[in-house]
């Protein structure tokens, strides 16, 4: 092995021993213990952005939250909406971002209808700029030092009034006094809080050193304020499936677009193979190039992020090995397109993915070593021919076209799923692939 070879097996031996220190359990009770001294983690900080559609539906939420926990002090800081596309790790405008916010939005307010109010109807667009600027000073003109039911149910007006554009009536209720450049400041200034913090997206609830997004992870915030009861806001998790025998034959097949290098990816298999194998629902697997590697800028404190939030999300899948990761960006991740298109004409492209997933998400293994790479393949069920991995033709063709085929639907990331008229992003909306499949066969 060269010098280079043995700096990078130590490199990454390291960093899949930090990163599983990082998401452990104990780490998880030691964070807590350090916000419970510092007294952080007494009270809960919420960024939010009055033009951001999941903030809003959070705003909503916050409300269940408090008559649930009535002593809880949540306190609200405005910020700006993100308009940096580099920040967030989007590889797509900043109108098919919110386009497909709405969208997904829209889906949670019918997911949770029984317990918030969802979007006002006739949203489907970004708010005016004005209709934004006189929402925020409204926001802000009420100087509240805690939310409180009175104050959230007057917040939750006034967002949908911005969300319509009802500018007549947000001036009917502002407040002189509050000049356009000080609101900036404030917004600006709670901005850079959140930044400071660690995080970088409107729609988070922060306790202590730990973040919730959204609808989609404030049940793991229930957890940590009632861990004796069942989390309200976790039905994203809440899969359930119909009963095979009155389901017509099903001929559609699910695409999955995959990365290699996607933690969400990685977890997602199981419970994807699970649910369309109950359906008898063939799955096409579309590997992409990994933002990182199609040139976005991923900022460290998403990564960070991402790296605690996938193995949270592992652990309520149960799926308790995950998290001693070997991060297989640039050569590794090409290695795998390379040997993909063996296991493709071996028939085998379940089995890799799977089989990848528990060498270098599980155990650490470095997939820029032959070793390793045939390791994969053996428990695939096929053996390494090394000629794939001279070819970067094919897997760059396939990458291509599958790209092309994801940005067609409105999206970017992955994973990323197409039933059909169903396109939907992310490992936490198996429920909506879910419904698809039983309202085209099953009604």
């Amino acid at each position: 092995m060269t010098l280079g070879g043995m700096i990078r097996r130590l490199r990454g031996a390291a960093q899949a021993r930090v990163v599983y220190v990082m998401t452990s359990s104990w780490m998880d009770e030691i964070i807590k213990r350090i916000g419970d001294a510092t007294g952080t983690r007494s009270e809960v900080i919420f960024y939010h952005c009055v033009s951001d559609p999941h903030s809003v539906l959070l705003l909503q939420a916050v409300k269940c939250l408090l008559e649930r926990n009535g002593d809880l002090k949540i306190k609200l800081l405005l910020v700006d909406e993100t308009t940096n596309q580099n920040l967030a790790g989007y590889a797509t405008t900043q109108s098919e971002q919110f386009a497909w916010r709405i969208k997904d939005a829209k889906v949670l307010s019918e997911l949770y209808k029984d317990d918030i109010t969802g979007l006002p109807k006739g949203f489907d667009s970004v708010p005016s700029t004005q209709a934004i600027q006189l929402g925020n000073a409204i926001f802000i003109g009420k100087s509240i030092e805690y939310l409180d039911i009175n104050s959230i149910e007057e917040f939750i007006h006034v967002n949908n009034l911005v969300l319509l554009n009802c500018v007549d009536e947000l001036e009917a209720i502002s407040q002189p006094g509050m000049s356009d450049e000080s609101v900036q400041d404030i917004l600006a200034a709670n901005t850079a809080v959140l930044g400071r913090s660690g995080h970088y997206m409107s729609g988070m609830l922060q306790y202590g050193f730990d973040w919730f997004w959204g609808l989609d992870r404030l049940n793991y915030l229930e957890e940590q304020l009632r861990p004796t009861e069942i989390p309200r806001f976790n039905r994203t998790l809440d899969i359930k499936l119909a009963p095979v025998t009155s389901c017509r034959e099903r001929t559609c097949p699910i695409k999955l677009f995959y990365s290699f290098r996607s933690p969400y990816s990685q977890i997602v298999l199981k419970p994807l193979f699970k649910l369309a194998d109950h359906y008898g629902v063939n799955v096409e697997i579309c590997p992409v190039l990994p933002l990182a590697m199609r040139g976005a800028n991923i900022p460290l404190v998403k990564k960070l992020y991402i790296v605690r939030d996938t193995k949270r999300q592992a652990r309520s899948l149960g799926q308790e090995s995950y998290g001693f990761l070997n991060d297989p960006i640039g050569e590794p991740t090409r290695n795998a397109l390379r040997i993909y298109i063996q296991a493709r004409h071996c028939k085998k492209e379940r089995e890799y993915l799977l089989s990848f997933s528990d060498h270098v998400y599980c155990r650490g293994f470095d997939a820029n070593e032959l070793s390793t790479l045939r390791s994969i393949c053996a428990q695939a069920g096929f053996s390494l021919d090394e000629t794939y991995l001279k070819d970067d033709n094919n897997w760059k063709s396939l990458v291509n076209k599958n790209l092309e085929s994801l940005k067609s639907m409105g999206l970017w990331g992955v994973p990323s799923f197409c039933y059909g008229e169903t396109h939907i992003w992310g490992q936490d909306r198996l429920f909506c692939l879910n419904q698809a499949i039983i309202r085209e066969t099953c009604n």
